[in-house]
């Protein structure tokens, strides 16, 4: 194998792990996002069907 090809597929393989790492930051930080919006959303329900089924006080 000559200098300029293992150059070449040296530079290749460091591309392909750098978009890799690339991909699985991004992937990681979209199912971080979409677990916070979902536990959002589960928290206000689960608030909201609370505050509907208490008992309410009327004042006097």
């Amino acid at each position: 194998m000559t200098q300029a090809s293992q150059l070449a597929l040296s530079g290749f393989v460091a591309f392909g792990v750098g978009w890799s790492f690339l991909a699985v930051g991004v992937l990681f930080m979209a199912t971080l996002t979409l677990g916070t919006i979902v536990s959002v959303l589960v928290h206000r329900m689960r608030r909201t069907a609370a505050v509907e089924q208490a008992p309410r006080r009327i004042r006097d």
